[in-house]
């Protein structure tokens, strides 16, 4: 059997609401700057009408129920237009991920691991990544701390540490936005002396004698993360 076809008994039978969330959910992640594919899918809707582009928000409309917003491309996808349909999402009977086996991680709800990166990057380069982000951030905030990467743990995969560098990533851009409210500048300054970045069975922020520790299941690459707001809501919480 072919990878490609390998990874399609893998993913996991889900209704369609299930993955209309799943693709919102990854639409989110996107929006917040996360490097997550957008899977083009074909919408299947009642008396045979289908519809093709991407998921752009399943939100909630206090008045009518749910309202699924979604991109229409056009045909040509090398020269897409912005085209938005708002749409009843219980009138949808099926969908269609369309090259399925290319997006198989993203879809698979935690059942298929991440893809292994090109050139993963090393530990090395990691912490001189984040020495040189941390460095900048207290010199353009005034907050001295030092950071660092915790190995423990941590699978030797090249996913694994490409999750890393993802998290490293989003961790240090929410610090940057958090140190542009007074009252939490204040706290980061008073309370965070060190951050550490680790792996961890679950994801989730601990604060332990001024060493603020972010952490995530880097196995699960972004399913193992928590989302920025989500991230954002937790370091406010110990501070």
């Amino acid at each position: 059997m072919r990878p490609e076809e390998e990874s399609l008994y893998r993913i996991p039978a889900k209704q369609p609401r299930f993955l209309l969330e799943r693709l919102s959910s990854l639409a989110r992640r996107r929006e917040e700057g996360e490097e997550v594919p957008l899977p083009l899918i074909v919408l299947h809707l009642p008396a045979g009408r289908d519809i093709t582009g991407f998921v752009i928000r399943l939100a909630a409309d206090d008045l009518k129920g749910d309202v699924l917003l979604f991109h229409v491309p056009g045909p040509d996808l090398g020269q897409p237009r912005f085209h938005l349909t708002y749409i009843d999402p219980r009138i949808v009977e099926g969908i269609t991920v369309l090259d399925a086996d290319t997006v198989a991680h993203w879809i698979s709800f935690g059942a298929i691991p991440a893809p292994e990166p090109k050139t993963p990057p090393s530990r090395f380069e990691l912490n001189r990544q984040l020495g040189e982000a941390a460095k900048s951030l207290a010199s353009d905030s005034g907050w001295s701390f030092q950071a660092d990467i915790d190995g423990e743990g941590i699978p030797g995969s090249g996913a694994s540490w490409q999750s890393m560098a993802e998290l490293i990533h989003q961790g240090m851009a929410v610090l940057k936005e958090l140190l542009t409210d007074p009252m939490a500048k204040d706290a980061l300054k008073q309370n965070v002396r060190s951050v550490r970045f680790g792996n961890a069975s679950q994801p989730g922020v601990t604060l332990i004698d001024g060493m603020l520790c972010i952490r995530a299941d880097l196995s699960q690459g972004f399913e193992g993360r928590l989302r920025k707001d989500d991230l954002q809501a937790a370091i406010g919480k110990v501070l």
